[in-house]
C-alpha cells in the first residue's frame, strides 16, 4: 500500500507538469508512475470525450499505436522459445511472394527493422492516404507495392510498420489462430490485461474507449480518429494505464514463457557488418529516445495515430516506469517523460 503522504509528494511534482491538460473543456492524458514494482500514482487529466464530458482516467482505453509492437514481438519471442519458429527462418516459408528478396528476409530482419521493406505508413501519410489503409491486406498491398527496397536485408536499420504487419501474418500462419486470439491467449490473459483489445473490426465495441482530437489554429479541438483503420501487428491495440502497468511489471517478474522470454525480448538486432542496432523486440534502446538517463540504461517505445499518443519509459536499475496515454498530440511526450523522471528521481547529469 502506497502511503498517502507519498502520493501527495508525487502529485505535487507531477500534476504541475500536466496543468495545461487539467481542465474540463479539453482532451489530455492518463498517467501512471511505477516505483519498486507498484503503481504508486495514477491520474487522468482532461477529457476522454468532449462530446460526453467523460474524464480521462487509468481505465480509459486509448489507441497505443506503435507501442503495441512490443506485444507483437512478444508473440514472436514466445513462438521462438517454444521452437515453433526460428529467427533465421525466411519469411517466404510462411508468406510466399513477398518482394524485395523475400527469400532472404528473415523473421529477425522484420523484428529489428533491418529488412529494407519500405514503411507503408510513411508513404500513406505523405500522400494523404491514411484512411485508405482500411485493413491488413490493404496496408500490405500498399507497403509491398514499392519498386525497390530501402536497402538489402541486413544492410541497414529503418523503422517499418510494414514489417510488423507481416509479423502478425506470420504469427497467424504458425499458430492457425487470429493474431488477436493468440495475443490474448499467450500474453494478455496470463498477465491479467483484461482491458486490452486489438482493434481489427471497425464495428467492434471497446468499453470506455477514448476519442482523439487535434487542436485547430483558432483553439478548437476537432476529432482526429481513424475509426476505419483496422491494420494490426504494427499498431491498433487499445489499452489502459492499469493494463500497461501489468505489461511493464512483467519485465521485472518474467511470468511469460519458460524462462528465456526476457532474454529474447532484450536481444538487439545486428547488421551484416556486425553493427549492433538500437532496437530490440519492440523495445527502443536509443533509436528514437535517448539510450540512457543519468548514465543509466532505459527502455522505451512510443506510438502515435491520429490524435492519440503513447509512451512507456522504463529505467530498470531504478525499478521505475512512466506510462503516458494521451488523446491529443499538441505537446510531445518524450520531454514530459524525462521531466517526470527528473522530478521524481533527480536531475539528469
Amino acid at each position: 500500500m502506497v502511503k498517502k503522504n507519498i502520493r501527495s509528494d508525487i502529485a505535487s511534482k507531477v500534476d504541475p507538469l500536466f496543468a495545461e491538460y487539467d481542465r474540463p473543456d479539453r482532451p489530455g492524458c492518463a498517467v501512471g508512475i511505477v516505483m519498486e514494482g507498484q503503481l504508486v500514482y495514477r491520474r487522468g487529466y482532461g477529457l476522454a470525450s468532449l462530446e460526453h464530458g467523460i474524464p480521462n482516467g487509468t481505465r480509459i482505453a486509448y489507441d497505443i499505436a506503435s507501442e503495441s509492437k512490443q506485444m507483437t514481438a512478444a508473440c514472436i519471442a514466445l513462438l521462438v522459445e517454444k521452437g515453433l519458429l526460428r529467427l533465421t527462418d525466411p519469411i517466404s516459408r510462411f508468406i510466399p511472394g513477398v518482394p524485395f528478396h523475400g527469400n532472404q528476409i528473415t523473421i529477425d530482419h522484420l523484428v529489428h527493422h533491418t529488412s529494407g521493406i519500405p514503411d507503408y505508413w510513411d508513404r500513406a501519410e505523405a500522400e494523404g492516404l491514411e484512411e485508405e489503409m482500411s485493413d491488413r491486406d490493404a496496408s500490405l498491398r500498399y507497403g509491398l507495392s514499392y519498386k525497390t527496397p530501402d536497402f538489402e536485408p541486413g544492410q541497414g536499420c529503418r523503422y517499418s510498420n510494414t514489417g510488423y504487419v507481416l509479423l502478425a501474418a506470420v504469427i497467424e500462419k504458425v499458430t492457425g489462430m487470429r493474431f488477436s486470439a493468440f495475443l490474448t491467449q499467450a500474453v494478455l490473459a496470463p498477465l491479467g490485461m483484461c482491458d486490452t483489445t486489438v482493434y481489427e473490426d471497425r464495428q467492434m465495441v471497446i468499453p470506455r474507449r477514448a476519442s482523439a482530437y487535434v487542436k485547430k489554429p483558432d483553439g478548437r479541438f476537432v476529432l482526429k480518429v481513424f475509426w476505419s483503420y483496422t491494420t494490426y501487428g504494427d499498431g491498433n491495440v487499445y489499452s489502459t494505464v492499469e493494463d500497461l502497468y501489468r505489461w511493464s511489471h512483467n519485465f521485472d517478474e518474467n511470468r511469460l514463457g519458460n524462462g528465456r522470454f526476457l532474454e529474447i525480448m532484450h536481444t538487439r538486432g545486428r547488421l551484416q557488418d556486425g553493427t549492433l542496432c538500437k532496437y530490440a523486440f519492440g523495445l527502443d534502446m536509443g533509436q528514437f529516445c535517448p539510450d540512457n538517463w543519468r548514465g543509466e540504461s532505459i527502455f522505451a517505445h512510443g506510438g502515435s495515430n491520429g490524435g492519440f499518443e503513447s509512451l512507456i519509459l522504463r529505467i530498470p536499475s531504478r525499478h521505475f516506469a512512466v506510462i503516458q496515454l494521451c488523446n491529443t498530440r499538441d505537446r510531445g511526450l518524450k520531454p514530459m517523460t524525462f521531466d517526470i523522471a527528473d522530478a521524481l528521481l533527480g536531475h539528469r547529469a
